[in-house]
């Protein structure tokens, strides 16, 4: 069979099946043809279930503001669930109770249907969608014997038919009730689940990993990899004998029927099922799935993450549901598939499963956040579900009826779509309310709602029950299950062969191959490591002498230390392999392949790197240090060498598959390696260690090491004897090995390697062992959302709800006002959202703002507004400011010197007629009691350019992401950037907010007529990203306050409350009620005291409270400018609309707001006053203003040019332009929207508008980087004028060069932040109790390794004792936390950028916070240490040196810990910090004068032992316990005695009078390592933009 290997050839080979369209609808519909001619049909998946009902346990005594065990909606590990969030149960119970999360009942999805599943936020979408595939509870969980223990819920679980019910599968405190059955086959095996007759515990009848898949919310993607190997990897995890024998199924049929001549009628097809069935399937499923997903023009591209520049969001998605769909699963559980891409795009890719799902017989259910119209009308079903109850299971079409039947409906007039209505009317009773009809009068019928506090899910189902639509739905239930001949087929009844099984063994291995060679940088750097550890030894240790004791310890020395430097790898790879364990947890559990592959794979290709750093170091070292040169004793020191390399690679994975948390990992990795050296026979003799660790040294692989090692060297023949008169006595090796208690004998030698390598191996089956039974982390979120049932009684106004209706009502109410400021129609009465057709958009005029509330202007008069204006009840002033600017923007005017900003002051209040609303209006009017300046940004012919990504074949040539886009966003203006998925929207955004990091920017960026300099612009400025970035420890309330008051000066706030700025006003009494009503808008007030957490599978808010919470972050810096970057990706309909409501409310203002979006529906829409529309290629297609109802964009593209679909009333505009100007659609017009923008009349005007705001700057436009720093001031980096008047770009905005670049001192910005700070780390259990827990940990090991040892010093070995636990005190604990420091440094880094982008604070407060946070922290860590190891120690109970012991160890504690902060502020990743800190501790180790005392020191190493922190700190704690020991005697080896402190000056130079000058030094280190954190923040930007 011929192998086809280009990807070009597999595209080819379906454009001639499919004619060129990219969906998969040709393809199947020819298949379908030649499969129907011999009466074959493709097999289909029923889903069926029965009594679904999952259940979770809630803790006790859970405050709604408090963390609480439980989920959001996006991610279900081990033990987590997804779905509805848990209720707080009621406070008089004391014990956990059970609560149902989804009561799902029983109900059917047919195959070749595709259903759309619709509910509000915390309906348990999630939760069903997982149960439904299996994915809700790990495959590998054991299932439940016996019944329920019903307890508290016993009414809950007897409920609705579900007597009896048996939980079918059980994981921590959730369990899953009811039977779920395919084709009429139990998904869990046995043959009664749910009926209450059986256990549930046979084997399942096929494998439900590969039937059915689960598309999660959120994307976890290996970074390094490509699309196409991404999706490749997928399919061939995936990848079925299908294929193969449909086609043999079908040849033998076509044979029968004397259709042998078929494959020759169809020539094109029958290539295209020869590569299904062929080493290439994986290549032609992958860019099959990329073609429908259009995603194939970036099947090159890297995913990419944070910090590697990848595809885009939108696009990332679409691999998200790509990865899962290639397998060819025909059960599809697709979860929010569409968020992020614009309306085109997910009407395309919901065409295209259509079609999959009617044609391939697949059954498919799906989760939609604001669905087009378009889009629903893709689906066949809806399922209607809320509070985990579905209220409806039918027809797409019969639903509004059947919700009209109950007296609910719409709203018609206001163009809201049915999945919106259907999402909202069971969110919660004042939702529902908006939407009940009127009564009709008598003898018409009671509608349902009357009488009763709403319709609740549960009533609404037993509605749905008696209805018609659901006498249908229980025929279909009635009914036996569906069937097929060819079933067996699709279920994957048989086990995956061994060939299939070696094809995922390669898969895996060739993926771990790929993404070691893609890392060089980290391969390199361990690398680096590793010869830095040989060259140190091999020029610290030259050519020792073996005639004497003293030649024997340093040949130990090397032995130990060439063993540690090797066991040092693993913690680099430690973060990696953490940061991939959630990739590998989602294929784990979709049967991508096994726990044993992934561990195999894991190790086996950390082998090569391994062996080429043992074979460096055993180079460099063996010879230069004058080993024994015999090879096969160089092999047996290579081997050892290597086996533990192996050892620490499959120490660090497993205790990385048990914690399955980097900093946990590291700290248990630093406690470890402590146990490892201290029980290794070397610091402490192995006749000295105590009876009770005696153990620990039997079980330690590196004494297990070291003893083969030196068993190895020092037995040869090379070394002389110990006594020349004795010939049959002990070596001088030997006799070194004797008195350290070492064995002599040969086996222990390969004893030794065995040991190693076996304890390897058996470390690498524990890691199978934990890979297959836990999960992910537990999602620890505390319920956001919480609805009472139908009695009337129970029920509270949902704060939620309040507060929207409420800004509706203060809205609608500011919109009737509009006309006395702007002089325009009002809003249609009963309308409460924004109403764009009451506009139309002009220039930004001051002037508008010059009438006091209540006077009428003139309508005539002057050009009409922008958009709404300020809201009601608000007095306005002109400023001589605001005068002067009024004068630079009309025609004609030149702009005064000294011109600076304009200021609008807004005032509460207003006229007498408008004060009854004052306070309803307080939610709609936030922002207006604060003073700011309005902005009008204009921007000409602005590209921007970045490197090729196609580095060997495009050399030094750039890519352009913009081309010559102009524009201008105005006060009062709300402004859409929109544009087809890759159009530069984001790319715009950031070039104009100087958020880039990298690339080149060409054009004119001007604010208020100047230069845009970051310094200043940055100030009036918010940007709200994509990504929800926060410190995780803060609760939403303090994430606001922090940023009110970094970014707002307190006088802003006492203007607010009508303080002067100098009176005794409550600044933080005014900035909180503030912030509340911020809080408010964004209906985030009941979430105030939640913590943020990290998202997914880490806990915190659920996607949307943590957008929404972004938003918020941006308003209450009460900007003038405000750039939103998708602000409704990821909300459903209603969430959106309070997002947009609340932007629009700014807007109102007098602010300017651009926002990017998607997928508006026609409501949203609606909000928006003028549009820039970008095309791929990054050029302009229209800007202006949208008109009434988009009147204005519907007559431009419509007549545009000939061919365009005509626009109906019916539309959404948005998805109607998207879809005409969409690449496909230009080019089957064969035109280019841009050059056809270009030659209108329309952009004639535009650039007449823009060219009146830029005319007065220079002539020539500018050259820009991208790069921008708030702190050197530039503008987006730095201006340079090309062409003009160079003093152009100073002039007209003299006040940005004195104002200061923060909006607080830099004194209150460190108190803000280390307030903060503190509040994290108070916070933070999983750092600091791990690293309270080593400390506690190390201190006792040491303590009782060492008991008693402090009275010991009257002999040389007691001395050398007190010396061992001095070095092993100085250095482990330290140690330990460099390492639990970084993963904490990395994390807030990216919070640290947002902050320092948005002006909040300097790099340099930041630097200082990060230290002055972690004091307290480390002073009472070294107490608990200092306490615990002295005490057990028995050090000199005195209370002089017991301070000073803890003094050198508090500073050591804070050195380690600040020099694991700069490691990270100076590396990208932290593996580099790890790498490049870890070469840094193995010198310090060398040289500190405990492996090599300084007399024995090479002169050229003296720099190393004085340049030492640990050097210093044994230094100290030593002469602070021994150097006083004047009275104290111990006898050498010669016979001659000498007191304890002339011994260690003598043997290692330690002088008591130095005690207070290494405090000195000490502090000297502390201050360079807080001089380099400090260069990394400010000077290094590793955030890639």
């Amino acid at each position: 069979m011929p192998r086809v290997r280009s990807r070009a050839d597999v595209n080819d080979a379906i454009d001639a099946v499919s004619d060129g369209q990219k969906g998969p609808q040709k393809v199947f519909e020819r298949l379908n043809e030649r499969l129907g001619r011999v009466g074959i049909s493709l097999p289909g998946v029923e889903v069926r279930w029965e009594n679904l009902r999952v259940e979770v346990t809630a803790p006790p005594h859970q405050n709604k503001n408090t963390p609480a065990a439980t989920t959001n909606d996006n991610e279900a590990g081990t033990g987590a669930i997804s779905g509805k969030k848990l209720l707080p149960p009621l406070p008089r119970r004391r014990r956990a109770r059970r609560q149902v999360i989804l009561d799902a009942g029983s109900g059917v999805l047919r195959p070749g249907r595709m259903t759309l599943l619709l509910g509000p936020p915390g309906a348990g979408r999630s939760t069903l969608l997982k149960a439904l595939a299996g994915q809700l509870i790990p495959p590998n969980t054991p299932a439940a014997v016996g019944g329920p223990k019903f307890g508290a819920s016993s009414a809950a679980a007897t409920a609705d038919n579900g007597a009896g019910l048996v939980p079918l599968r059980t994981a921590g405190g959730l369990k899953q009730y009811g039977a779920i059955r395919y084709n009429g086959l139990p998904m869990q095996g046995g043959s009664n689940c749910g009926n209450g007759s059986g256990s549930g515990s046979s084997k399942p009848a096929f494998d439900v990993a590969r039937v059915a898949t689960y598309v999660s919310q959120t994307e976890n993607h290996l970074p390094e990899l490509t699309v196409a190997e991404t999706l490749t990897f997928a399919a061939q995890c995936q990848g079925s004998d299908l294929a193969l024998r449909m086609h043999e199924l079908l040849r033998a049929r076509e044979a029968a029927a004397g259709l042998s001549g078929a494959e020759g009628d169809d020539a094109e097809l029958a290539l295209l099922l020869e590569l299904a069935r062929g080493p290439d399937a994986p290549l032609l499923m992958s860019q099959h799935t990329a073609r429908m997903l259009e995603i194939d023009h970036v099947m090159d591209t890297v995913v990419g993450n944070e910090l590697l520049k990848g595809i885009s969001g939108g696009q990332k998605r679409r691999v998200t549901a790509g990865e899962m769909v290639v397998g060819q699963a025909q059960v599809l559980m697709l979860d929010e598939i569409t968020n992020g891409l614009d309306a085109a795009s997910a009407l395309t890719i919901c065409k295209a499963l259509r079609s999959t799902c009617e044609q391939a017989n697949t059954t498919i259910v799906a989760t939609l956040l604001q669905p087009s119209p378009e889009v629903v009308a893709c689906f066949h079903d809806v399922i209607l579900l809320s509070q985990g109850v579905i209220a409806y299971h039918g027809p797409t079409e019969r639903l509004a009826p059947f919700l009209g039947s109950l007296g609910l409906a719409a709203n018609a007039e206001a163009g809201q779509t049915m999945a919106d209505f259907a999402q909202e009317v069971l969110a919660s009773p004042e939702d529902q309310a908006k939407y009940r009809l009127p009564q009709p009068p008598a003898p018409a019928p009671q509608l349902a709602w009357q009488g009763l506090k709403w319709i609740s899910p549960r009533r609404m189902r037993q509605a749905f029950a008696h209805s018609e639509v659901g006498r249908d739905m229980a025929k279909q239930l009635a009914m036996e299950p569906y069937t097929h001949e060819l079933q067996d087929l699709v279920l994957h009844t048989r086990p995956r062969t061994l060939a299939q099984r070696a094809v995922v063994w390669g898969a895996v291995l060739r993926r771990e191959t790929t993404l070691l060679l893609r890392n060089p940088a980290f391969f390199m750097a361990g690398l680096l490591q590793i010869l830095l550890a040989a060259f140190l030894v091999s020029t610290g240790f030259v050519n020792l002498d073996r005639t004497n004791s003293d030649g024997a310890n340093l040949t130990m020395s090397v032995m130990f230390f060439s063993l540690m430097s090797l066991f040092f790898g693993g913690f680099n790879f430690a973060p990696i392999y953490c940061a991939r364990l959630q990739v590998f947890f989602k294929q784990r559990d979709h049967g991508f392949y096994s726990p044993l592959a992934h561990a195999v794979a894991s190790v086996l290709l950390r082998i090569p790197e391994t062996l080429i750093n043992s074979v460096g170091f055993a180079v460099m070292v063996y010879f230069s240090v004058g080993l024994t040169m015999d090879a096969g004793r160089f092999f047996i020191f290579l081997l050892n060498l290597f086996a533990m390399g192996v050892q620490s690679v499959t120490t660090f994975q497993l205790l990385g598959a048990l914690t399955r948390n980097d900093v946990a990992t590291q700290g248990l990795g630093g406690v470890l390696l402590m146990i490892n050296v201290l029980l290794s026979g070397f610091p402490i003799a192995r006749t000295s260690i105590p009876g009770w660790w005696i153990w620990g040294y039997w079980l330690s692989p590196m004494s297990w090491g070291l003893r083969s090692m030196l068993v190895s060297e020092m037995t040869s023949d090379d070394w002389p004897l110990a006594d020349p008169a004795d010939p049959t006595g002990p070596t001088v090796g030997e006799s070194g090995m004797a008195m350290r208690g070492f064995q002599t004998e040969w086996y222990w030698v390969w004893a030794g390697i065995g040991y190693v390598l076996g304890m390897a191996l058996l470390q690498l089956a524990a890691q199978v062992v934990a890979l297959t039974y836990l999960g992910p982390l537990q999602n620890k979120t505390a319920p956001e959302h919480e609805e009472d049932e139908e009695d009337a009684h129970l029920h509270t106004a949902n704060p939620f709800v309040a507060a929207a209706s409420a800004l509706g009502q203060a809205l609608h109410r500011a919109s009737a006002r509009l006309s006395g400021v702007y002089g325009h129609t009002a809003a249609a009465e009963g309308h409460s959202q924004y109403d764009a057709s009451q506009h139309e958009i002009s220039q930004y005029d001051p002037s508008q703002y010059s009438h006091p509330s209540g006077e009428d202007k003139d309508s005539d008069g002057g050009a009409s507004a922008g958009a709404n204006g300020l809201p009601s009840g608000a007095a306005i002033e002109l400023t001589e400011q605001q005068k002067q600017l009024q004068q630079l923007q009309q025609p004609g005017q030149q702009k005064p010197e000294g011109q600076g900003h304009a200021v609008v002051v807004v005032s509460a209040g207003g006229s007498s007629s408008n004060n009854a609303h004052t306070g309803d209006d307080a939610a709609a009017a936030v922002g207006a009691d604060m003073s700011f300046k309005p902005v009008v940004m204009a921007f000409k012919d602005v590209s921007y350019f970045v490197p090729h990504p196609d580095k060997a074949h495009q050399q030094g040539k750039e890519l352009q992401l913009l081309n010559g886009v102009s524009g201008v966003f105005r006060p009062g203006v709300l402004t859409s950037l929109m544009g087809a998925s890759g159009a530069g929207k984001t790319t715009l955004m950031d070039v104009l907010a100087g958020r880039k990091t990298g690339g080149r920017a060409e054009g004119l960026q001007l604010v208020n007529g100047a230069p845009k300099r970051m310094s200043t612009f940055a100030r009036v400025m918010g940007y709200v990203e994509q990504l929800d970035v926060h410190n995780p420890q803060a609760t939403v309330e303090e994430a606001l306050m922090f940023s009110a008051a970094l970014r707002v000066e307190p006088a802003a706030f006492a203007a607010g409350v009508g303080g002067d700025g100098g009176s005794a006003v409550d600044t933080t009494a005014a900035r909180k009620a503030f912030v509340r009503r911020m809080m408010d808008v964004v209906e985030l007030g009941p979430l105030a005291g939640r913590t943020i957490g990290l998202g997914g599978a880490g806990g915190g808010l659920s996607t949307e409270a943590r957008k929404r919470l972004t938003i918020a972050v941006e308003l209450v810096a009460n900007p003038s400018v405000v750039f939103m970057d998708e602000p409704t990706s990821g909300l459903d309909a209603r969430a959106a609309g309070v997002v947009m409501r609340a932007v629009r409310n700014t807007v109102a203002t007098g602010r300017t707001v651009v926002c990017t979006i998607h997928q508006p529906n026609r409501e949203i829409m609606d909000y928006f006053d003028e549009l820039l529309l970008l095309r791929p290629g990054g050029r302009t297609i229209f800007f202006g203003a949208l008109g009434a109802r988009q009147r204005d964009l519907v007559a431009y593209l419509g007549s545009v040019t000939p061919g365009i679909p005509a626009y109906e009333p019916h539309m959404n505009p948005a998805n109607w332009m998207l879809e005409v100007t969409a690449p496909s659609a230009a080019t089957a017009l064969g035109v280019d929207f841009a050059e056809l923008w270009q030659a209108s009349e329309q952009c004639r005007a535009a650039n007449s508008l823009i060219e009146h705001y830029t005319s007065g700057a220079a002539t020539a436009p500018k050259a820009l980087t991208a790069a921008a720093d708030i702190e050197s001031g530039a503008a987006a980096g730095a201006l340079t004028v090309v062409g003009g008047d160079a003093a152009a770009a100073t002039t007209g905005d003299n006040d940005a060069a004195t104002e200061p670049r923060f909006a607080r001192s830099p004194l209150a910005q460190l108190g803000l932040v280390v307030r903060r700070n503190l509040v994290s780390q108070l916070r933070n259990v999983e750092y600091n109790g791990m690293r309270f827990a080593t400390a506690f940990v190390l201190a006792w090991v040491l303590g009782s390794l060492y008991w008693d040892r402090g009275t010991k010093t009257n002999t040389l070995v007691g001395v050398m004792d007190v010396l061992g636990v001095l070095f092993a005190s100085s250095l482990f604990l330290p140690l330990n936390n460099m390492l639990l420091v970084m993963p904490v440094v990395a994390a807030d880094r990216a919070v640290y950028y947002r902050e320092k982008a948005s002006g909040m604070y300097g790099g340099a407060v930041f630097a200082a916070a990060q230290a002055i946070a972690e004091l307290p922290f480390l002073f009472m860590q070294s107490v608990l240490f200092v306490v615990i190891v002295y005490t057990t120690v028995h050090f000199e109970f005195n209370s002089a040196k017991a301070m000073w012991f803890w003094l050198y160890m508090w500073l050591q504690t804070m050195f380690f810990t600040f020099f694991g902060i700069a490691s990270m502020n100076l590396a990208p990743v932290m593996p580099t910090a790890i790498a490049g800190s870890s070469g840094l501790i193995m010198l310090w180790n060398l040289f500190c004068g405990f492996l090599i005392s300084r007399p024995n020191m090479k002169p050229w190493y003296l720099w190393a032992y004085y340049a030492n922190p640990p050097t210093w700190t044994i230094y100290g704690t030593a002469v602070s316990q021994l150097g006083d020991l004047t009275d104290t005697f111990i006898e050498l080896p010669g016979g001659e005695s000498m007191s304890v402190a002339e011994y260690i000056k003598g043997a290692f130079s330690y002088d008591y009078d130095m005690r207070g000058w290494i405090v000195l030094i000490m502090i000297g280190f502390i201050v360079a390592c807080r001089a380099a954190a400090y260069y990394g923040l400010i000077r290094l930007n590793f955030q890639k933009r």
